[in-house]
């Protein structure tokens, strides 16, 4: 999937491309579109640009992440920053697959794709990394913090509740960002 709809914002209703992997069967191709579909407050959504392509993925030691669509997506993603561990743990997050992320690195992720108006280069950029912890008993008891959303920019009340209940931690975002310049700066990137 590839949204462009800007910083910290995904919007479902109106993705920019999605990328099946040509070897996928039909079946498993619809449910995806149905379960992204199923985020937008209408339950639908216009995928304007869906392309069955070749997928490659491959994970280096748990924390160093290739995905390449060749002529299209060159990316990788660093979870260690360099480093022998991840040194940013998981903060709680509005995120439709998981309660918490991990900030991580993008060493690599360039985007060209002229059919789908996709041209960019994000190389060295913060991303983020999550288990896929919830699911369908999550959603029907409520206890996904995104469930809660209501524009504010930060946590509600209900989603306090969450955090708390399930012990995540809240992002400090100050801190974060200074480290996170300290990480790009000791693999000899800019601030």
């Amino acid at each position: 999937m590839v949204d462009t709809s800007g910083p910290c914002g995904m919007s479902y209703e109106k993705l920019s491309a999605v990328y099946l992997d040509r070897t996928t069967p039909a079946e498993v191709q619809e449910a995806l579109l149905q379960l992204l579909a199923s985020f937008s407050a209408t339950g639908k959504s216009d995928f304007p640009y869906v392309r069955e392509v070749s997928i490659k993925a491959q994970v280096t030691d748990g924390h160093l992440f290739q995905v390449e669509i060749p002529g299209i997506l060159d990316m990788e993603v660093d979870r260690n920053w360099g480093q022998a561990a991840p040194p940013l743990p998981a903060y709680a997050a509005q995120d439709r697959f998981a309660n918490a992320l991990e900030y991580v690195q993008n060493t690599r992720y360039r985007m060209h794709d002229d059919g789908a108006k996709l041209n960019f280069d994000y190389s060295r950029r913060q991303a983020n990394y999550r288990s896929i912890d919830l699911d369908a008993a999550d959603y029907r008891e409520r206890r996904m913090i995104v469930q809660y959303l209501d524009g504010s920019g930060w946590f509600n009340a209900a989603m306090l509740q969450i955090i708390q209940e399930q012990h995540l931690l809240l992002p400090d975002l100050e801190a974060i960002r200074k480290q996170v310049a300290r990480l790009r700066l000791a693999r000899g990137g800019s601030q």
